[in-house]
């Protein structure tokens, strides 16, 4: 985030930021394009031989604990981006009388349902 700060003043310019290190993280653990073991190799000089606690080798150990948070970044600073603008919307939801407050979260939990 440190390359071009001004950009991440800007309405959309850290969000873009943001998808890219989404994307980035995608295409490097998800595609399985080679890219982690590419340039992670020089870091493990040690063969793909078995140790102790890892018996698949540093590499592979390295690529499971990795892999098991690689969105977490990407997910936490999403949800610090918007955070501002979610809580300005359920102040001014709960602002609203009490029948536009339940059709709103209705239709809310509506539309959460049905996306997943």
């Amino acid at each position: 985030m440190s390359l071009q700060k001004e950009i991440n003043y800007t309405k959309y310019g850290l969000r873009i930021k943001i998808l890219c290190l989404g994307l980035f993280a995608y295409v490097v653990w998800d595609l399985g394009l080679g890219l982690f073991t590419l340039t992670n190799r020089p870091f493990f000089a040690r063969g793909p031989e078995g140790l102790k606690g890892a018996p698949f080798g540093p590499l592979w150990e390295w690529y499971y604990r990795t892999h098991l948070h690689h969105f977490s970044v990407v997910l936490g600073m999403c949800y610090a981006i918007n955070y501002p603008i979610v809580s300005l919307l359920q102040r001014k939801l709960e602002a609203l009388t009490t029948t536009t407050k339940v059709i709103s979260k209705g239709v809310t939990a509506t539309a959460l349902l049905v996306a997943f």
